[in-house]
């Protein structure tokens, strides 16, 4: 809907949203940043995130015959933690543990996370934190996971092959 506000009203109040990570910008569009997220959940309070999603999880599951899980931005915004899934029907499938950790940059939802944080956070994540292999097929050079990132952003989805997980591949 359209405000009834000059936009260079607003201008500044959305630069705030950008910086603290409410908002993100693409290009001359702007979208929900992660902080919007987590806002969200805090608000939602006693539900159980899981809870709400596994009727989505379950049909994509169903859909699919893939495992589909959901995986959250832990509280220091350095790893996904598993949070819910439902099994897929294929005798060949990987099941993760509810509340083990992965790296952002090992795992589809870390990567699409990745792409959403401002700029300057996954630059920080980047540079700050050890790029580990979880498997040999790890990206581990920043540059090669900035064009990752990159291509997240453009795409609006990402996957891994084999990344997080020898044999598993990842969608987000």
């Amino acid at each position: 809907a359209a405000l009834d506000a000059p936009p260079t009203s607003l201008l500044g109040l959305l630069r705030g949203l950008v910086d603290q990570g409410y908002v993100g910008r693409d290009g001359r569009a702007y979208r929900l940043g992660p902080e919007s997220y987590l806002l969200a959940g805090s608000i939602l309070g006693g539900r159980n995130v899981g809870r709400i999603a596994r009727p989505a999880l379950a049909a994509l599951s169903e859909a699919t015959g893939e495992t589909s899980g959901l995986s959250l931005l832990s509280s220091d915004r350095k790893a996904m933690i598993y949070s819910e899934f439902v099994s897929g029907t294929n005798p060949i499938r990987y099941e993760p543990v509810i509340g083990e950790r992965h790296n952002l940059h090992t795992g589809a939802g870390g990567r699409l996370m990745l792409a959403l944080f401002p700029p300057e956070e996954a630059e920080r994540y980047l540079a700050g934190v050890r790029l580990a292999r979880s498997t040999p097929n790890t990206v581990t050079d920043p540059d090669v996971l900035r064009e990752v990132i990159a291509a997240a952003q453009r795409d609006q989805f990402t996957a891994t092959f084999g990344e997080n997980v020898a044999g598993a591949a990842a969608f987000a």
